[in-house]
């Protein structure tokens, strides 16, 4: 951990992390860290979306997502994403938490996800 981030809080540590996501990768719209009970930790998003519904909807597609590979019996889901027309969707679980992003229309899934990945390790570290 550097000097300055030693002088900060973990709250603090994990908006500026966000706050880097959004700055490393224009295709973000949103992004946060979310419960699994789809309790908000922190989240990073424009004023149009709804903070509580944005967080609760991430953690229901996660549990979904979950509950349908157990039933297969397909393990544990590590990541989800639901690509529509207007935007993707994506979900990284971080064991204690879920790190979720709302990707814009036409954005580049695979380096978004590789990133996020990397940025979700970070993430699990500093929650765990």
């Amino acid at each position: 951990m550097s000097s300055e981030n030693s002088k900060l809080s973990k709250k603090e540590i994990l908006n500026k992390t966000l706050r880097e996501i959004e700055l490393a990768l224009d295709d973000v719209k949103a992004v946060g860290v979310i419960t699994k009970d789809g309790l908000p930790i922190s989240v990073r998003m424009p004023s149009d979306l709804d903070v509580i519904s944005f967080s609760a909807i991430s953690a229901a597609l996660y549990s979904a997502a979950e509950s349908a590979l157990s039933l297969l019996g397909k393990g544990h889901a590590h990541w989800v994403y639901t690509e529509t027309d207007k935007g993707t969707f994506i979900v990284i679980d971080i064991n204690n938490g879920i790190v979720v992003a709302l990707l814009r229309e036409n954005a580049n899934i695979g380096l978004t996800i590789v990133k996020l990945k990397s940025y979700s390790a970070k993430i699990k570290n500093l929650i765990s």
